[in-house]
C-alpha cells in the first residue's frame, strides 16, 4: 500500500509540473543528501501572511529532507538557489506581476535557480486574524507541499499528517497559476490550521457581524422605547424580542430607512460581503399591514411554496439601497425558514444579492435557479441535531457538494463540522479537496486517505468505511424531500431510534468489526494502530448506541422487568464507554483530533436531549395486572 501511495504522489507530480522544452534551464535543487542547497526569501516588509508560510515551508522541508533551509529577507541580497515566498523585490525582478492576482489566487514557478511560491495576500483590518484574510501565499506553500512533495494533512495532529522522506529534493521546471474553486468557506472549520492547509479559506472580505442581523440593524435596547411600532405585534402587543433576536414589523417603512443606514455602516471598513437573515426563532408580526403581504401563517419553519414576502420586501429594499451606495459589494441573504421560498411579490432580486440556501431541496433549487443567479449554501450535513451522531456517507457528501456546485454555489458556511473526527474524518478531508477542485472523485480521495494513513491496513480500512457508511448513505435522501404547503422539518425526518437501527443492523456491525480486526492485525506499528483506534472508537459509539436502541425496541414489544434489566445493561455499557472515551481523549490531543469535541453531555444524550430515552431516562416496565394469577 505504501508503494501505491508513492505512485499516487508521482502521478500528482506529472499532473502538476509542466514539462519544459529541452532548451529551458533545469529546475531548482533545494536539498542534496540532507544538506540545504537553497535559501528561503521573504520581503523585508513581509507580514505574517508571508512570514508564517515561509516558516511552514522551512519546517516541512526539514521533516521531508532533514535539511533546514535558512530564511532571509530580500534586503540581504541572498545568492544561490532561492525559494521566493510571497511578493518581494526578487519576484518583481523576475517580471512577475503578483499584484494582478485576485482573491487568494497563487502561483508556483520553478526554473533557473528560483522557486516562486506566492499569491495574493490581503488583510482588511490590522487586527483581523489570518482566517479572515486572503492568504494566497499560504495556499501556494500548501499546494507545493502537497502536489510536489507529497505531504498530506489527513487529520489534525502529529499522527494525522503524512510526510514522505526525500533527503534530496530537486524541483523540476514548474509553471502553475491557480484559484481555488470556492469563493469562501466559513463556519466550523475556519479556525483550524488543518483547514487552512486543505484550502478552506476566503477570496472575499466577509463582515464578522452578520447572519441573524436584525438585532444589529434595529437593536431593541436602542429603539424599542421610542419606536415600539417598529417591532412585531404578537397577541396584540408590540414585542421587542431579546438582546439576541429583534422581532420586527417589516411593513414599517420608517424602520426600513433606519435599518438601511445601519447596514451601510457595516460596509464602511471595506467589507465586500455582509450576511443578512431575520431573527433565529422568527415570529411573524400580526399587524394588518404585515399579514396582508403574504400567506405565511406559521412560526419560523420553511414552508415550501409559501414565502414570507413581508420579510423579502424588506430585505429587497435593503439590498437596493446598498447597491446605490456600494455598487461593488454583495449582500448575502439567507433563504432560511420563512424566507426559504422564492418571493412572490418580487419580480427579481438586485444583482448585488447572493441567496444563501439553508434548505436546498431539489424543488427549492429548481425554483430558485429560475428566479435568481447567485447562490451560496449554509451546510447542515454535520449538525448533531439532524443526524444524532450518525456518520455522513462519503458518496452522499460528494454528491451534495457537486449538486450545489452545479447550481452555481461557490461559497459555503459549514455548520457543525470539525467536531466528530471519529465519525466524519474521511468526508471532512473530502470537502477540503472539493473546495479546491469540485471534480475530485470521492472513491479516489478515500483511496488516498486510506493508503496514506493506514499503509498495509489500507484495504481493510477502506472496506470498513464502505460498510460503516453503507446504510447511512441509503438514508441520505431523507434530508431532502419536500411537500409544497407543508412545513419542512429536516430534524423530524431523523428519529434517532429508527435512524440507528436502520443504519447499523447486526450484520453491518459484524462486518465492520471484522474489517477493523483485519486492519488491526495488519498494522505494522503503533502509529497506524493509533490511527485505527480513532475510527474504532467512533464505530464503537455507533455500535453501543445502536445496541441500546435495539434493546429498547425489544422492551417496547415486551415491557417486562427482565427486558428492562437487559436494556439497562446496554445503556450502562454504552454510557460507560463514552465517559471512558472522553478521559482517554485528554491524553491524545497532540497526536490526533478527538473522536468527539462536542460536550460529554451532548454525546451521551444528544443535542436537546434527542438521545435521552433510553440513555438518560429508562422507560418503566409495565405494572402487573391485579387480576393476574
Amino acid at each position: 500500500m505504501q508503494r501505491r501511495f508513492a505512485v499516487f504522489c508521482l502521478s500528482l507530480l506529472s499532473a502538476v509540473w509542466t514539462p519544459a522544452p529541452a532548451a529551458d534551464p533545469p529546475g531548482v535543487c533545494l536539498t542534496d543528501g540532507g544538506q540545504p542547497r537553497a535559501t528561503i526569501v521573504v520581503a523585508s516588509t513581509a507580514t505574517d501572511l508571508q512570514r508564517q508560510p515561509a516558516q511552514e515551508l522551512q519546517d516541512y522541508l526539514l521533516k521531508i529532507t532533514g535539511a533546514k533551509l535558512p530564511i532571509a529577507d530580500d534586503s540581504q541580497r541572498p545568492t544561490g538557489n532561492l525559494v521566493l515566498v510571497g511578493e518581494s523585490r526578487l519576484t518583481r525582478e523576475l517580471g512577475l506581476d503578483l499584484a494582478a492576482l485576485t482573491g487568494d489566487s497563487f502561483v508556483m514557478k520553478a526554473g533557473a535557480g528560483r522557486l516562486v511560491l506566492a499569491g495574493h495576500d490581503a488583510r482588511l483590518l490590522p487586527d483581523d486574524p489570518p482566517r479572515r484574510a486572503k492568504r494566497g501565499t499560504a495556499n501556494a506553500v500548501s499546494a507545493f507541499l502537497q502536489d510536489v512533495c507529497g505531504v498530506r494533512w489527513f487529520l489534525p495532529g502529529r499522527l494525522g499528517e503524512v510526510v514522505p522522506q526525500r533527503p534530496t529534493l530537486t524541483v523540476p521546471p514548474l509553471d502553475k497559476q491557480e484559484t481555488p474553486y470556492r469563493m469562501s468557506s466559513d463556519g466550523s472549520f475556519s479556525r483550524s490550521p488543518w483547514a487552512a492547509r486543505n484550502f478552506f479559506g476566503n477570496q472575499v472580505f466577509i463582515s464578522p457581524v452578520g447572519c441573524h442581523l436584525w438585532r444589529v440593524l434595529i437593536p431593541a435596547d436602542k429603539y424599542f422605547a421610542a419606536h415600539p411600532e417598529w417591532f412585531a405585534l404578537i397577541d396584540g402587543k408590540r414585542v421587542e424580542g431579546d438582546r439576541h433576536h429583534s422581532l420586527l414589523c417589516t411593513s414599517n417603512r420608517q424602520m426600513w430607512d433606519e435599518a438601511l443606514r445601519n447596514l451601510k455602516q457595516l460596509y464602511a471598513p471595506g467589507y465586500e460581503r455582509v450576511v443578512l437573515c431575520q431573527a433565529d426563532g422568527y415570529r411573524r408580526c400580526e399587524c394588518e399591514a404585515c399579514e396582508a403581504l403574504d400567506d405565511y401563517r406559521i412560526t419560523g419553519w420553511y414552508l415550501p411554496g409559501v414565502p414570507a414576502d413581508r420579510v423579502w420586501v424588506f430585505h429587497d429594499f435593503l439590498a437596493r439601497g446598498l447597491e446605490a451606495a456600494y455598487p461593488d459589494r454583495k449582500l448575502v441573504i439567507l433563504a432560511y425558514g420563512p424566507t426559504g421560498e422564492v418571493p412572490h411579490r418580487l419580480r427579481s432580486l438586485p444583482d448585488n444579492v447572493i441567496v444563501e440556501w439553508c434548505h436546498p431541496t431539489r424543488g427549492a433549487v429548481s425554483r430558485w435557479t429560475q428566479f435568481h443567479n447567485q447562490f451560496s449554501a449554509f451546510v447542515y450535513w454535520y449538525v448533531s441535531e439532524s443526524r444524532n451522531y450518525v456518520p455522513m456517507p462519503l458518496e452522499g457528501v460528494s454528491a451534495e457538494f457537486k449538486r450545489l456546485a452545479a447550481a452555481g454555489v461557490r461559497s459555503f458556511y459549514f455548520c457543525g463540522g470539525d467536531r466528530c473526527w471519529g465519525l466524519h474524518a474521511p468526508s471532512y478531508y473530502l470537502i477540503g479537496q472539493l473546495l479546491r477542485d469540485p471534480h475530485r472523485d470521492a472513491d479516489a480521495v478515500l483511496d488516498e486517505f486510506c493508503q496514506g494513513l493506514f499503509g498495509p491496513s489500507a484495504g481493510a480500512m477502506k472496506r470498513f468505511f464502505a460498510a460503516y457508511y453503507e446504510k447511512t448513505g441509503q438514508r441520505w435522501e431523507l434530508m431532502l424531500p419536500e411537500t409544497l404547503g407543508k412545513p419542512y422539518d429536516y430534524v423530524a425526518h431523523e428519529k434517532p431510534q429508527e435512524l440507528y437501527l436502520t443504519s447499523f443492523p447486526t450484520e453491518v456491525l459484524q462486518r465492520c468489526e471484522g474489517h477493523l480486526a483485519d486492519a488491526e492485525t495488519a498494522a505494522p506499528n503503533e502509529v497506524i494502530r493509533k490511527r485505527i483506534r480513532l475510527f474504532r472508537d467512533g464505530f464503537e459509539y455507533s455500535k453501543f448506541t445502536a445496541e441500546g436502541f435495539a434493546q429498547l425496541k425489544q422492551f417496547q414489544a415486551d415491557r417486562s422487568a427482565d427486558k428492562l434489566a437487559v436494556l439497562a445493561q446496554a445503556v450502562e455499557r454504552r454510557n460507560r464507554f463514552v465517559e471512558d472515551l472522553f478521559q482517554r481523549q485528554k491524553n491524545n490531543r497532540d497526536d490526533l483530533p478527538p473522536v468527539f469535541s462536542d460536550s460529554l453531555e451532548h454525546v451521551l444524550y444528544g443535542t436537546h436531549d434527542h438521545l435521552a430515552i433510553p440513555f438518560r431516562t429508562l422507560p418503566q416496565a409495565a405494572k402487573p395486572r391485579k387480576d393476574a394469577r
